[in-house]
């Protein structure tokens, strides 16, 4: 029975811990060099919640987004640039400048909401807060862009809990990849 309960926390702990789920053939490395314009809807998602796109991943409160244009200033920071043509009168040319890293594995990773509160420290037993949105960008090579999107919002006091997470795995289609 103890060795059935090691095995099981094992394969739990290993599943968690993995990165991108897409199959290594079809994975390819996104760098500093990458630039393009991406399409607002996914093409393929593995997502709960059936209505995600490009800008409310990124937290983007603009009401008409067709497309997203991505490129990278330099190796820690990425430019999203979007224009919402909702407007009557004139097209609002709009942009985000957010702080990551590339990873040694091929993508690109960014935190919108990075807090994590846990008194005491290891084993938060008495109280814990947690928000945090983070975002992984990498490319396919289909010329599809890939967004792994995992949000964890939960608060624990004693023993009352209650939060929602989830993890998703999106692809978009990238309309014109430029290069540098």
């Amino acid at each position: 029975m103890k060795k059935i309960l090691i095995i099981y926390f094992y394969s739990i702990l290993f599943i968690a811990c993995t990165g991108l789920r897409i199959n290594k053939d079809q994975f390819k490395p996104i760098n500093v060099n990458f630039s393009g314009s991406i399409i607002n809807k996914p093409i393929q998602s593995n997502s709960r919640n059936k209505e995600i796109t490009l800008d409310k991943i990124f937290g983007i409160n603009e009401s008409n987004i067709d497309k997203i244009k991505i490129n990278f200033i330099d190796s820690s920071h990425i430019r999203i640039e979007y224009i919402d043509s909702s407007s009557i009168y004139t097209e609002k040319n709009q942009f985000l400048i957010l702080k990551g890293k590339f990873s040694k594995k091929g993508y690109f990773e960014f935190y919108r909401n990075n807090k994590k509160i846990k008194i005491p420290p290891l084993f938060p037993i008495i109280y814990s807060n947690t928000d945090i949105d983070r975002i992984r960008i990498a490319s396919t090579i289909n010329d599809n862009l890939i967004i792994d999107y995992k949000y964890d919002h939960g608060i624990n006091i004693f023993l009352l809990a209650g939060g929602t997470s989830e993890r998703s795995l999106s692809h978009f289609k990238i309309e014109n990849k430029n290069k540098k």
